[in-house]
């Protein structure tokens, strides 16, 4: 059996997530605090190596991927970046939450889209394209480990919709830093809806944050 392993992982903090600041094509590095967290929790507990790293294009996830994994060189996937928030892009969650557009996101499911911006099930179509390629590339060479180092959203609307079993919106939440392992079977090219199966959070070993505490979550 030919099974490759994927690493997902969120990019560290910026100064936009410790707001609660909604940030897609805004570009902002890490913060200093999100530097030397990463830094000390991949020292503590360090992610398995890797054949390669993939990564979306914008600069939190460049920094990310140099300090979990500095030996390598990131492969550059453009559509690894995150969901594009539209006009939310650079607003505070809090205040977002409160507009009565916003407020229809559960009920509209996938199909919320955000204003002049992407779509939950666009956001999952867009990953998996992206994804498909990528695990061809591992494929073709012969690669059994890699890491994709992403963003929340994108991440979690390409497990949701990919997963052999579905997760909650709890085991599918991502701390900033941290991540979820999977596995599939190259064999089975092209690949099927569910096509892969979960394996655990990662690192493993490090406390998790309760997704309740999230910067992005509504705090009455």
């Amino acid at each position: 059996m030919n099974e490759l392993t994927i690493c997902f992982i969120r990019h560290g903090w910026t100064e936009y997530n410790h707001k609660g600041i909604f940030c897609s094509e805004i570009d902002p590095p890490l913060s200093v605090y999100g530097v030397r967290d990463l830094a000390n929790l991949c020292k503590e507990f360090p992610y398995d190596p890797v054949d390669k790293v993939y990564c979306s294009p914008l600069l939190r996830c460049q920094m990310t991927a140099a300090i979990a994994y500095p030996s390598q060189t990131p492969t550059i996937i453009p559509d690894l970046k995150e969901m594009v928030f539209g006009e939310y892009d650079g607003r505070l969650a809090q205040e977002v939450h409160q507009e009565p557009y916003y407020q229809q996101k559960d009920q509209l499911g996938d199909a919320f889209r955000m204003p002049d911006g992407e779509s939950f099930a666009e956001v999952a179509a867009r990953m998996s394209a992206a994804m498909h390629s990528i695990i061809e590339d591992a494929a073709t060479h012969q690669l059994q480990h890699i890491a994709v180092v992403s963003h929340s959203i994108a991440i979690s609307s390409f497990l949701k919709a990919s997963l052999d079993a579905p997760l909650t919106k709890e085991q599918l939440f991502l701390p900033n830093g941290m991540g979820h392992l999977v596995k599939l079977n190259t064999s089975n090219l092209p690949l099927q809806k569910g096509y892969l199966h979960y394996i655990s959070p990662v690192p493993l070993g490090c406390k998790r944050p309760d997704m309740a505490q999230s910067p992005y979550m509504k705090h009455n």
